[in-house]
């Protein structure tokens, strides 16, 4: 079984980081730059913190196949990180708007979501460079100081607060790829 390893994400990363005045702009231009792998992650990641319990881990195989498990190791959910247009758009459990990208259930997944998403993948980008560069020193903070951070996260990313916290709880899930 091949799993995703560190690549392409780290150094787009890096480079967002560089770009702190024009963060959307930059994101957007980064975001061509993604490969197949770095598009899992990302997805990968986003699922996780959209439908599950922040308590597990998520397995990425490439081409496109996302397992969430829960703390137990019993499997929460499964898809696919697919081409849109290609699969029955009635499956998609995230479409990311502005790209030819959605995240589809898999028929063998024991968990059927029922809301359906849309998301912003550079803001996706802006979280998780903003997340793993800021969350050693977030959780130094004092809670009011914590609690501001998250807001500025969740003003750059276009995310909700709420959101913007279950990706931090599912940051260390894809921590050793991107860091």
């Amino acid at each position: 079984m091949h799993t995703v390893t560190k690549g392409n994400l780290a150094a787009i990363l890096d480079k967002l980081w560089t770009c702190a005045g024009e963060r959307r702009r930059c994101a957007a231009t980064l975001l061509q730059s993604l490969d197949r792998e770095d598009w899992l992650v990302l997805a990968g990641w986003d699922t996780a913190a959209t439908f599950c319990a922040p308590d597990g881990l998520v397995k990425l195989r490439p081409p496109g196949i996302i397992t969430v498990s829960d703390a137990l190791g019993g499997i929460s959910l499964v898809a696919h990180l697919v081409t849109t247009g290609k699969k029955n758009p009635e499956r998609s459990l995230i479409r990311y708007r502005g790209v030819p990208k959605a995240v589809e259930l898999d028929e063998s997944s024991p968990n059927t979501p029922k809301k359906r998403f849309s998301h912003d993948p550079i803001g996706l980008l802006i979280a998780l460079q903003q997340i793993r560069d800021r969350i050693d020193s977030m959780v130094f903070h004092p809670p009011e100081l914590r609690s501001h951070m998250i807001d500025e996260i969740s003003r750059y990313s276009g995310f909700s607060r709420d959101h913007v916290l279950r990706l931090t709880l599912w940051y260390p899930a894809i921590s050793h790829i991107v860091s």
